[in-house]
């Protein structure tokens, strides 16, 4: 089924560049179920912002509004508010200090729990104090979450193939094989938060360098059997213009930027579709679509 949700963020101090999502609201529109879910009050907020208090009392705050959106007398409603959509809509045009709501967009899951536990485990899961992933890892996880959170893409997914293309050969992190092993996508996931801006551009640039080869001249995808099932080792043609996906951590420091802004030229001009983290959920529903109308 297809969701509406909204991510809520916070911005402890306007003057630094440090913004972090605290929850998710997410509502199946038919049936006006909803789910709100933000951080436990005993969480690890990140980097000891200082606001630990009034970030947690503005969630508090925010919870009472859209809880009591459908009890609240009628005399009470602001002009225009009458359901939690519209109340979570006025929330993210009106609600301008340091928590904030994000435009609605639409996921897609098996049920409203899937959906809750796909968007927060993406956009608002704390990691420990005591033990962390680099970013990297943690873009990976999210990534093949949102993709094996949908059957028709579990059931095309395949982990870790590679890639060859003339005198080139590397790995992608997946592949997505639909009916008559058509290749629906090649993605790989760069996360542009790690500590040396200067190594991820270096290893951008090289995956780069295979898939222009693969499109100079096309390649061979070469899949391992699937943990747990009778299959043996698969090759499949690849045409120059096979679609490939990169998924991205957006970058934070001028540093970042510079390597992204280099990088991404390349990907325009290579045809890579860059789709950046908040926007997987709504990518995986049009390939989960292209999957369905193959």
């Amino acid at each position: 089924m297809r969701y509406r949700y909204w991510t809520i963020q916070v911005t402890p101090d306007s003057m630094r560049l440090l913004t972090f999502g605290v929850g998710v609201l997410v509502l199946e529109e038919e049936t006006g179920r909803h789910v709100l879910r933000t951080i436990p009050r005993h969480d690890a907020l990140p980097a000891s912002t200082g606001s630990d208090e009034s970030i947690r009392n503005g969630i508090d705050f925010l919870r009472d509004e859209l809880q009591g959106a459908d009890s609240r007398p009628g005399g009470l409603r602001l002009a225009g508010v009458e359901t939690l959509s519209s109340l979570a809509d006025h929330m993210v045009h009106h609600w301008n200090n340091f928590i904030t709501v994000d435009a609605p967009r639409y996921a897609a899951a098996e049920s409203l729990e899937a959906a809750v536990e796909l968007l927060y485990g993406m956009f608002v899961a704390v990691p420990s104090r005591t033990r962390s992933k680099a970013p990297i890892y943690a873009l990976k996880d999210s990534i093949n979450q949102a993709y094996t959170a949908r059957p028709e893409l579990k059931r095309a997914l395949r982990q870790s193939p590679e890639l060859q293309a003339g005198p080139v050969d590397g790995s992608l992190d997946l592949a997505l094989v639909g009916e008559g092993d058509r290749v629906v996508e090649l993605n790989s996931s760069f996360s542009f938060l790690q500590s040396n801006p200067t190594e991820t551009r270096r290893t951008i640039l090289a995956w780069n360098y295979g898939i222009d080869k693969l499109r100079e001249r096309g390649g061979v995808l070469t899949i391992p059997p699937r943990r747990g099932q009778s299959e043996t080792l698969q090759e499949l043609e690849l045409p120059d213009n096979a679609p490939v996906v990169v998924t991205y951590d957006p970058p934070e420091t001028k540093r970042q930027r510079e390597v992204f802004s280099s990088v991404r030229e390349q990907w325009e001009e290579l045809d890579v579709l860059a789709v950046p983290r908040s926007d997987v959920p709504a990518h995986v529903e049009r390939v989960a679509t292209r999957l369905r109308s193959a």
